[in-house]
């Protein structure tokens, strides 16, 4: 027995093929987990640009409700509050107003404030009365406020804002009473 040798098959460890495998799914699960996540990062971006947006025009209601001052003039814009969006000139933003000749419509002059939407979402598309529209002034008239979109008491404003990705489209109406409703 002397010239015999005895193998002992009492190893501890992972063999090389275990490793490999468990590092793979371990990949797996975190590639799924990251796709998940930044998907879900893009559609929450969509929604807060589509709910700024509303709170935006509500803002500017409620500025002319509550006959706020122009802070650059020092004087309640005669003409009210209001939002400016042109998708020919820029599909990234949109502007605060403020009427100040009275005329229900926008004037580069009275630009009040500009507000950036946020990563890559863009306005979709302008619809006034159901008809396509490169533009859409929508002006809050005190004291009521009265709502004039485009210059008349009669349109309704369709504003729609989509995530480019995952093509998630909202839509903000403003109708001629002021309401303002989000459709998803």
């Amino acid at each position: 027995m002397a010239g015999k040798k005895i193998k002992i098959f009492n190893q501890k460890g992972f063999t090389m093929l275990e490793l490999i495998v468990s590092l793979f799914i371990i990949g797996m699960i975190s590639t799924r987990v990251l796709s998940n996540y930044t998907s879900g990062r893009r559609q929450a971006e969509h929604k807060i640009a589509v709910q700024r947006l509303s709170s935006d025009i509500r803002f500017m209601q409620n500025n002319t409700l509550g006959l706020v001052s122009n802070e650059k003039t020092g004087t309640i814009p005669p003409g009210g509050w209001g939002i400016h969006a042109d998708i020919s000139s820029s599909t990234r933003h949109y502007v605060f107003f403020t009427d100040e000749d009275g005329e229900h419509d926008f004037d580069a002059s009275e630009e009040y404030k500009v507000v950036k939407l946020p990563g890559d979402i863009a306005i979709d598309s302008i619809s006034v009365k159901g008809a396509a529209s490169d533009w859409t002034s929508i002006i809050f008239f005190p004291p009521d406020p009265s709502t004039y979109i485009n210059g008349t008491t009669t349109s309704i404003a369709e504003i729609s804002i989509r995530e480019p990705v995952s093509g998630d489209m909202a839509k903000v109406l403003v109708n001629p009473y002021g309401l303002i409703d989000i459709i998803e």
